[in-house]
């Protein structure tokens, strides 16, 4: 039996995959103009779940990291942009400093959402 990985690679364009919707509502709090989403690539697909549900008006963008590059898929259907900035890292000083370095500059009426204990250190 081929675990979840093995059967993502042998996948090829058409064939026919189904998914189940993640567990609870992802409430998308839309107060703010910006939004800076954070989070490791288990939560990826959370991420593109978030972006779709905010307001087309509003200006998103992603912080990703993960050990290995491998790991990224693409947003299923494309149709939501999502701007993102890639990490290859999981230590957590490395993680922040490329964030300050790639955030987007005169963030005004900004929310960051991720995981939290990264937060404190942003």
């Amino acid at each position: 039996m081929l675990n979840i990985s093995e059967w993502m690679q042998k996948l090829k364009k058409g064939d026919t995959a189904f998914f189940k919707p993640p567990k609870g509502k992802l409430l998308a709090d839309n107060s703010a103009k910006n939004f800076e989403l954070i989070n490791d690539i288990t939560s990826l697909s959370h991420l593109y779940e978030i972006n779709c549900n905010l307001a087309v008006s509003k200006s998103i963008f992603g912080f990703i990291y993960a050990g290995q590059d491998g790991n990224f898929f693409p947003d299923i259907d494309g149709n939501f942009v999502f701007t993102h900035h890639i990490i290859i890292t999981v230590v957590t000083n490395t993680i922040v400093s490329k964030i300050i370095t790639h955030l987007p500059k005169n963030l005004n009426d900004a929310i960051a959402s991720g995981i939290p204990n990264l937060h404190r250190f942003v």
